[in-house]
């Protein structure tokens, strides 16, 4: 578990832990017919766009009739060619976020985890992984998102963001389920490990809102300093990145609660300064 691996004496790291997504980078022995059938593959998968890309503008029966289409579209691509890595993949990634948004949480899960279960499906694994994670969550299975974003946030083939992603949504997790120590934890080893500056500032702003909520305001004005000095030499760039890092330090809630919090203590009768 991530939890323990976050421990005080723990050496464990996610990145050296060498765990693999299912079904991804496994050897594709159909190599020849896989590279016969990819062009194939690659053009119902266009065309099962242009049906999606129909539903811009549609409301009502004929926006339900153009989305069951393309979902249709879209099945059919890694039904018929299940062999062709990314394309199969990314078709049933893309159905399972049509039937999310058509408010069928279970098939859409059931696209997700097709997607994930393909060899060599690239960046769609780790994203249908993720959309796992958050249908899960949503439905309030949060033993089920948690097991889905522990797999992610312990890959060593997804992509940095997300899989710091996956790490603060595990502690947000375990947060909702009332596991706060264990969720500090994983949060306070994101903050640090985080590869982007924004998900670091992220980790933090989890972390802060939940010392803020136990009233530990000193703590929570302590790790708000750490988060700056942590992005200090990124927000001051006078360049895309840094105002991008500048912009997440405004917005951080974890700031607003805490000032919220001091300036209620502030108000209290027996508010002493000194104390």
């Amino acid at each position: 578990m991530l939890v323990s691996a976050c421990g005080a004496n723990s050496s464990y790291s996610w990145e050296s832990a060498g765990v693999a997504l299912r079904g991804a980078g496994e050897p594709n022995v159909f190599g020849g017919e896989v590279a016969m059938e990819g062009g194939a593959a690659s053009r119902a998968l266009e065309r099962a766009k242009d049906k999606k890309q129909a539903l811009n503008g549609q409301r009502g029966d004929e926006l339900v009739q153009l989305r069951l289409a393309a979902v249709d579209a879209y099945r059919h691509v890694h039904e018929r060619w299940p062999r062709s890595g990314v394309v199969a993949s990314e078709a049933a990634f893309r159905a399972g976020e049509l039937l999310r948004s058509a408010g069928e949480p279970d098939a859409a899960l059931g696209q997700f985890e097709i997607a994930v279960g393909v060899a060599d499906g690239g960046e769609f694994t780790s994203r249908a992984l993720y959309e796992i994670g958050h249908v899960q969550r949503r439905e309030g299975r949060m033993g089920l998102a948690l097991e889905a974003f522990e797999e992610l946030a312990s890959s060593a083939i997804a992509d940095d963001h997300l899989r710091d992603l996956a790490s603060i949504w595990y502690a947000k997790v375990l947060a909702e389920t009332g596991q706060m120590a264990d969720a500090e934890r994983v949060l306070k080893r994101a903050s640090k490990t985080a590869k982007d500056p924004v998900d670091r500032i992220r980790a933090f702003d989890e972390l802060i809102l939940l010392i803020v909520e136990r009233g530990d305001l000193e703590g929570a004005s302590g790790w708000l300093r750490d988060c700056k000095l942590s992005v200090a030499e990124q927000s001051l760039e006078l360049t895309t990145e840094g105002g991008r890092v500048l912009r997440a330090l405004e917005n951080m809630r974890g700031l607003k609660a805490l000032q919220l919090a001091i300036a209620v203590r502030m108000k209290r009768a027996d508010y002493d300064p000194l104390r």
